[in-house]
């Protein structure tokens, strides 16, 4: 009898968990950007109180996924990983993005929360 309801139990508990797994899935919302660069994201993540619901920022050509805890960090390494990327692709257009900024496409976050 110990053993049913300690299985009963274990059975329960998992299903609880894959059950909020998949409902924190269907949670993405998709925040289309117009007149955000590079330069401005931070300030536009602050102002609007997204940083603790923010999972990705995409421009036109790479996405990156940001952690709350280390937003500022994830940003940078977005900001250089897209400059990188356009220097290798087109340095005129990378020495652009370097000095004004390039624009950042959308925002995408957690609505769940």
């Amino acid at each position: 009898m110990k053993k049913l309801f300690i299985s009963f139990l274990l059975v329960t508990c998992f299903s609880l968990n894959v059950f909020n797994a998949y409902s924190k899935t269907n949670c993405s919302e998709e925040i289309v950007l117009e007149n955000v660069n590079s330069k401005d994201l931070l300030n536009y993540i602050y102002d609007n109180h997204l940083i603790d619901k923010i999972l990705r920022v995409c421009s036109k050509d790479l996405c990156s996924s940001i952690n709350a805890t280390q937003i500022e960090s994830d940003i940078k390494s977005f900001v250089n990983k897209n400059i990188r990327y356009l220097l290798s692709f087109d340095e005129e257009q990378g020495l652009n993005a370097q000095l004004k900024g390039f624009k950042v496409e959308k925002i995408i976050i957690n609505s769940c929360l």
